[in-house]
C-alpha cells in the first residue's frame, strides 16, 4: 500500500508544474526555521510511537512552502 501511495504522489508531482504550486519560505512570508520545526515535530511524534507516519504540508497564499513525509505508511 505504501508503495502504491508513493507512486501515486510521485506521478501527481510529475504531471503538475511544481513551480506554480511551490514557493520558498520568504516568498510567502514564512520562517524557514518554523517550517523546519513542523517536520521535526512530526518526526518526533513518529519516534515516540505517537504516529506511525505522516505527511506534513504547509501552504500559504496558494503556494506550498513545506511538504515532507516521515515514518511509515504501512505497519504490516
Amino acid at each position: 500500500m505504501a508503495f502504491f501511495i508513493s507512486i501515486l504522489v510521485k506521478g501527481f508531482l510529475e504531471v503538475v508544474n511544481l513551480d506554480q504550486l511551490t514557493a520558498g519560505s520568504a516568498e510567502v512570508w514564512l520562517s524557514a526555521e518554523g517550517l523546519e520545526e513542523v517536520g521535526r515535530t512530526a518526526q518526533r511524534f513518529v519516534d515516540e510511537g505517537r504516529l506511525a507516519g505522516a505527511f506534513t504540508i504547509v501552504a500559504r497564499r496558494g503556494k506550498v512552502a513545506h511538504f515532507a513525509p516521515c515514518g511509515m505508511m504501512d505497519l504490516g
